[in-house]
């Protein structure tokens, strides 16, 4: 929760969570216990409900929905509010990119922008490309694109990582599932051998940190 919470920094759902913070009526709070239990039963329905949801949504465990034993209430919750997740967040280089391998950044830029992108960037180290698509799936960056056509520039503003997606959403999440970028650099790869700044191994799930597979394949693109 404490890294999720760091992650929405900056974001339309870090300052939507803000703003909702500011209504919440907390005078109850400063009162003496007796006094403070009878001020908060007091309180209307409506902000009774608002503080009641603060603290649901506090309680809950972040999780992607592909994670091993993800909560089928979780879930259900998810699929009942549809809350349109790419208009709060989108993945940048330090939330996203930057933590994921390159080859998994090309793939999907190869994906949802097209072929082109994918050869105009397949030499770029990895922080160029991490920025690159920062810049192409955030909808009020990507007008600075060169050569997106509109198709890609709204599919980009849409994508979400595998796993952010509820069911019945329309977004074709590419296919590809992201993995950390280990500690140790690939031989041959100057990129890899640059320190990574975040380590969060511990606190995601196995498909972002398992070691890849024979052939190093993903999604047809080469592991550097």
């Amino acid at each position: 929760m404490h890294s999720s919470l760091n992650d929405l920094a900056g974001t339309a759902a870090g300052r939507l969570l803000e703003a909702q913070g500011n209504t919440l009526d907390l005078d109850w709070l400063r009162l003496p216990p007796g006094e403070s239990f009878a001020a908060l039963t007091a309180l209307p329905c409506e902000p009774k409900q608002r503080l009641f949801a603060r603290c649901i949504a506090l309680c809950l465990k972040p999780q992607l929905s592909v994670e091993d034993g993800a909560d089928p209430v979780i879930e259900a919750a998810g699929r009942r509010l549809s809350i349109p997740f790419a208009d709060y967040w989108r993945p940048t280089a330090a939330n996203y990119w930057g933590r994921v391998k390159k080859a998994h950044g090309l793939a999907i830029g190869r994906d949802i922008l097209g072929d082109r992108w994918a050869r105009d960037h397949a030499g770029s180290k990895k922080p160029e490309i991490a920025a690159a698509l920062e810049t192409a799936f955030d909808p009020a960056k990507s007008n600075a694109c060169l050569g997106l056509d509109q198709a890609a520039r709204e599919a980009a503003a849409a994508w979400l990582p595998p796993g952010m997606a509820y069911a019945g959403a329309a977004v074709n999440n590419a296919g590809a599932d992201p993995q950390l970028d280990e500690a140790a650099p690939l031989a041959g790869d100057p990129d890899e051998a640059e320190p990574a700044e975040i380590d969060l191994a511990a606190e995601l799930p196995a498909f972002l940190t398992e070691d890849e597979p024979a052939g190093g394949a993903l999604n047809g693109a080469s592991t550097p």
